[in-house]
């Protein structure tokens, strides 16, 4: 897998987030890089000696999506929701020092769980948090023990047409991020976003 190995430890640190949030910073990585990263946990609620529930947000969103789930659910279960690097609370480093890859988070996310001892765990993925969750399913699937997944895909035939853009990105930044935007932010994909809900709803 591509990038830096995840942290060791995580000790507190200080950052812009809400005092109700709770975040750890990343430390003892290889030559010392992002060791001032922290990640931000946007809940960690529910009484510990429940079962796990690690949910992984999607793009463009953040752990804050799944606040709802916490109301109805903290009762009954351990309920953990990070923001990837690059996301939400988190830091944002800069991608020169930094691989935003799908194989990073899901290092990040497993180190994570290493860290603050949660070894049993249902992964609830949510867009990009099945591509996150599913590399840390198959690195260690002793961990696991249900799957929860959210309009999410688990390999390359399950991506549309509108990743056509977004691999292009991928490949060449400079020169296709206009194009990146018009696929991702404009009305006109707005639109299609919301014709293929609704179509799934009818």
């Amino acid at each position: 897998m591509g990038g830096p190995p995840p942290p060791k430890s995580w000790t507190p640190c200080q950052s812009a987030n809400p005092p109700n949030r709770d975040s750890r910073c990343r430390g003892e990585v290889r030559d010392g890089s992002y060791s001032d990263t922290c990640l931000g946990v946007a809940r960690n609620a529910g009484p510990e000696n429940r079962p796990t529930i690690l949910l992984l947000h999607g793009l463009p969103s953040s752990s804050r999506r799944f606040e709802p789930l916490f109301d109805r659910l903290a009762g009954r279960y351990h309920l953990v929701a990070p923001d990837y690097p690059g996301f939400g609370h988190s830091d944002r480093p800069d991608p020169k020092e930094f691989a935003y890859t799908f194989d990073h988070p899901a290092e990040i996310m497993t180190g994570f769980t290493d860290a603050i001892g949660i070894r049993h765990y249902t992964l609830y993925m949510q867009d990009y948090g099945g591509p996150v969750g599913f590399r840390m399913a198959w690195t260690h699937p002793e961990r696991v023990e249900a799957l929860i997944v959210q309009n999410a895909v688990a390999h390359n035939s399950g991506l549309a047409a509108n990743w056509k853009a977004r691999r292009a990105f991928w490949s060449d930044r400079h020169t296709q991020e206009s194009a990146l935007r018009e696929n991702l932010l404009s009305l006109a994909a707005a639109r299609r976003i919301d014709t293929r809900f609704s179509a799934r709803t009818v």
